[in-house]
């Protein structure tokens, strides 16, 4: 059998003559996502047990049905290279791995609806036993034999020949072990490469494996840029296994530089990072002899201007982790950031020949023959002279994962509607969204839906506001109502079940803190029983009024630091009340109680306000927004604003643009229920 996906890397040279300053827009893959068509393991414990999932689906929307996999509940997943269908040459499999508990036609239906899919692809599964995964995957990495004189060595495992260029790995959760087809394309590329002094700059470093190939080999210097902690620290703790000194290999975390000698081999939180002089990877433009991106087709796509800003005049750029048959996508792309760009490629010459000699065959491309080997795919080189450059944003870190999420439809919608099915009831809600002024990307994440649960209809709305990152408000919108709706006593002890899901689901997320991030999110949450009970619990500064009669009622409470100061200080901490500035737990955080915020956990509470109200004639609506609206607009003129418009949707709109109008620079978030 042949295989269905060859790999390849482009490698493209450049004759640069003039470059305006471009801000950063820097990317790294994290494990799980964004290099999810490459072998992909993610590990929540030392032992744990799992579903296998095989997805036979259309190869045209492989890559994006995997990355909404793992949008929607996925630990890991990876396109089946190897194995392809005969007779089929449009499908293709998704290997994929889901926990013991995860309900799989829920996630891959809405994998598949996300992307477009109108059937849920056919799949099976296979239940998997608990197993050592740290140990499993030791075992499965053996030392990597680029040539003669290089190796990629497992740092358990004692080098073959003590005497050759032995790069020293130990991957941990970091993309790179050496033996991916496109990793070993870009080890060779260096080695046939690198010469002595060189600039090198790995714009997406994994491990770190390139960086330290290319120190090895006779590089000056090696900049590593990712935008995953987990990432940095393994490239950190790869440094150190190498005896890599901190002048020599830089890191930088989303656009910040990270002194390697401060992190001492280990970062359990991105706060803990120590900044270098305050250095900024943009700062480094056009300073570099070799750029290698090795990451996916769509940052590569997304990110073209900011890749080739980096190359210094004659360098060479590295395009690394494509299909073959996404080369046309990349050329065309590139052209566009180049002048007088050729459309005809040669063969890369160099890589391939480094390639052969690896493997001890006869180049097929010294007579300009054409390479067919599935294991290494085929390379390509385009000569370009360089243009101006026009940025199109300034975007860090987690940023750009949630842009693209956000582009395939995984991220949050930015209005929407929706009606009770009840009869004798005429119950709707509407939501709307806006972007603030900031430079990251949207934190605010809302749930406004209902949803029929035995013999009752249940209104569930909800707001969360996140802070350092949308990841925990991400979270918050996939679990928090499926934790409540699964307490025992939802139905008979309301409110104690609500108080016990947001304790518990705070908890999941501290655990998941690696993969969270160090943010945090604020929340508020309705749930409308029968169109009758009302129940709001909320953490934070999102708030939720009710209009009664035209006059505005607050059910939820803003957790001030100042208002719970008793609170915070018996627990060690202390509120901050700086001139100018609102009070903040630690001097940091504006909220008293918030899910997440791991380095502030010992100081802040997730226990919620929880009121319960009934829903009578005198009831008007509800409204439900994040404090980008209430900081420029008082209750009552909330409701005043909106009490005499009809539709729901249409409110909550007129409702986050007046925000806007008096001039919120904070995400914005609103949902309104009418009640009749």
């Amino acid at each position: 059998m042949h295989s269905l996906r060859n790999r390849a890397s482009l490698f493209l040279k450049f004759s640069i003559a003039s470059r305006l300053p471009v801000p950063l827009l820097p990317f790294a893959a994290s494990p799980a996502s964004l290099h999810a068509n490459r072998r992909t393991v993610c590990y929540s414990s030392a032992s744990a047990p799992y579903q296998s999932v095989r997805i036979k689906c259309r190869k045209n929307v492989a890559d994006t049905l995997t990355e909404a996999l793992l949008c929607f509940g996925a630990s890991s997943a990876s396109i089946d290279e190897q194995g392809c269908i005969e007779h089929l040459d449009n499908e293709i499999f998704i290997s994929s791995i889901f926990s013991g508990d995860q309900d799989l036609d829920r996630c891959i239906s809405k994998a598949a609806d996300s992307v477009g899919l109108e059937d849920v692809p056919h799949y099976e599964v296979t239940t998997g036993k608990d197993c050592d995964w740290v140990k499993n995957s030791q075992e499965t990495f053996h030392p990597v034999n680029l040539t003669d004189d290089l190796w990629i060595i497992p740092s358990w495992r004692t080098p073959p020949n003590v005497h050759a260029t032995n790069v020293i790995l130990n991957p941990g959760l970091a993309f790179g072990t050496g033996d991916h087809p496109t990793t070993k394309l870009c080890l060779l590329f260096l080695h046939e490469l690198v010469k002595g002094g060189e600039r090198f700059l790995d714009y997406g470093t994994g491990s770190g494996v390139l960086s330290i190939a290319a120190l090895k080999l006779g590089a000056a210097l090696s900049v590593g840029v990712d935008i995953d902690p987990q990432a940095i620290t393994s490239a950190c703790q790869n440094a150190a296994l190498n005896d890599i000194q901190p002048d020599k290999m830089h890191l930088y975390l989303g656009s910040r530089m990270v002194c390697l000698h401060s992190l001492d081999g280990h970062m359990e939180d991105a706060a803990r990072e120590e900044i270098a002089d305050n250095k900024e990877i943009h700062n480094e433009k056009g300073k570099f002899d070799i750029v290698i991106a090795n990451i996916l087709l769509n940052p590569l796509l997304e990110l073209a201007d900011d890749i080739v800003g980096y190359v210094k005049p004659g360098g060479v750029i590295g395009i690394s982790g494509i299909l073959c048959e996404q080369v046309p996508q990349i050329e065309e792309c590139y052209a566009k950031e180049l002048a007088a760009a050729t459309t005809e490629h040669a063969i890369c010459k160099a890589i391939c020949k480094a390639i052969c000699k690896a493997n001890r065959v006869d180049s097929p491309f010294l007579n300009g023959g054409d390479c067919s080997r599935k294991d290494f795919g085929r390379c390509s080189i385009l000569p370009f002279k360089m243009q101006v450059l026009h940025p199109n944003a300034d975007m860090n870190g987690r940023e750009i994962l949630h842009k693209m999420k956000a582009k395939a439809g995984f991220g949050p919608s930015d209005t929407g509607k929706g009606k009770s099915k009840m009869s004798g009831k005429h119950i709707t809600h509407g939501f709307h969204l806006v972007k603030g002024k900031s430079n990251h990307a949207m934190e605010d994440y809302v749930v406004a839906k209902f949803k029929q649960l035995h013999d009752s209809e249940l209104g569930l709305f909800a707001i969360f506001d996140g802070h350092l990152g949308h990841d925990v408000a991400d979270y918050l919108q996939s679990h928090l109502f499926d934790n409540i709706l699964k307490e025992p006593n939802f139905w008979t002890e309301t409110e104690d079940a609500i108080r016990k899901a947001y304790i518990e689901t705070d908890s999941k997320i501290l655990e998941k803190a690696v993969d969270l991030g160090r943010g945090g999110s604020t929340a508020v949450t309705a749930i409308l029983v029968n169109g009758e009970k009302l129940v709001v619990a909320n953490v934070g500064d999102s708030r939720a009024v009710l209009s009664k009669n035209g006059v505005s009622v607050q059910l939820s409470v803003d957790h001030e630091p100042g208002m719970e100061r008793h609170a915070i200080e018996s627990k060690g901490g202390f509120v901050s009340n700086l001139p100018g500035d609102v009070p903040r737990v630690d001097g940091q955080l504006a909220v008293a109680r918030a899910f997440g915020d791991k380095s502030l956990k010992k100081h802040l509470s997730s226990e919620p306000h929880v009121v319960v109200k009934m829903i009578d004639e005198e009831t008007d609506f509800l409204i439900l927004a994040s404090d980008g609206l209430w900081k420029v607009m008082s209750n009552q003129e909330a409701v005043d604003s909106i009490k005499d418009m009809k539709n729901a949707q249409a409110a909550a709109k007129h409702l986050t643009e007046e925000a806007v109008a008096r001039k919120s620079k904070d995400d914005i978030s609103c949902i309104v229920v009418y009640f009749h």
